[in-house]
């Protein structure tokens, strides 16, 4: 007789099993909401520690204007598009056309309300930009935390984690969660959405490395702290109740049954007679 495996305690599967289909085996983790924001939060901790402190040296070891030495005609172009996606005017502008569509295909405000937490999310990682109060690339002086150059805080103290990264994560993943949850693309829409936001995170990263404008450790710090916004956001706004548009017709009174036509009152009598 064959031996059937026992089901492993530490897997779930992902998504119900269609015949013939042994299903995607994935961490616990991973699909519990609450477990993934505390593996983010775990890492974005450790993460900043090492970038505060040995990570140091291979940030000033790999940071160079490298779009200025390697393709000098292109700085214009990249820092004039490429590195525009992933900013506020761009995402934000993305993300209020999505929840727009989102609130006219699913005829309610809910939409509105993943933009809105997604708006909070964005002013709470300036927040953090700001607790840490990193040295900018742009003042040539190292990479040091706790600054304190207050005079400079709307530019150069605030780099870690960067922006651009920490964006590109949030706000495009919930442009992503709209349109799964309230547009209803289909299979291959919601492919092809996953597909551009991979690509907005892998150009934000990528182009402001390239130009210079971060730090390694800012950019990979703000895509964690991406995700754990990411996560709450989705949580929050996931936790509002349908709020449709319009009012709902109010049933009709029973006492108003026998008045109007009279034929039909008889017939809706005769219906309820036989229910």
């Amino acid at each position: 007789m064959a031996q059937v495996d026992e089901p492993r305690a530490d897997i779930v599967t992902a998504r119900p099993r269609r015949p013939g289909d042994p299903g995607l085996h994935l961490p616990r983790w991973c699909t519990s909401r609450r477990r993934r924001v505390e593996v983010a939060v775990l890492l974005f901790v450790a993460f900043t520690v090492l970038a505060i402190g040995p990570l140091k040296a291979f940030d000033l070891a790999l940071h160079r204007p490298w779009a200025t030495v390697l393709t000098p005609n292109r700085v214009e172009l990249l820092r004039d598009t490429a590195d525009k996606v992933a900013g506020q005017q761009v995402n934000t502008s993305v993300l209020v056309l999505v929840a727009l569509i989102g609130v006219a295909r699913s005829r309610s405000w809910n939409p509105l309300v993943y933009a809105v937490a997604a708006t909070i999310g964005f002013y709470a990682v300036g927040a953090v930009k700001i607790v840490f109060a990193r040295d900018s690339t742009a003042l040539g002086t190292g990479a040091d935390f706790f600054s304190g150059q207050l005079g400079h805080i709307e530019k150069f103290v605030m780099s870690y984690p960067s922006g651009h990264s920490s964006e590109a994560i949030l706000m495009y993943g919930v442009s992503y969660a709209v349109l799964r949850r309230h547009v209803g693309l289909g299979p291959r829409g919601l492919v092809v959405a996953r597909l551009v936001w991979a690509a907005v995170v892998a150009n934000a990263v990528t182009v402001s490395f390239y130009l210079g404008y971060h730090w390694l450790t800012d950019l990979l710090g703000g895509l964690l702290l991406g995700w754990i916004l990411l996560e709450l956001v989705l949580y929050a706004a996931g936790r509002v109740p349908r709020l449709p548009i319009g009012r709902a017709r109010a049933p009709e009174p029973e006492h108003a049954v026998g008045t109007g036509d009279p034929a039909r009152a008889a017939k809706r009598l005769r219906q309820d007679s036989n229910l």
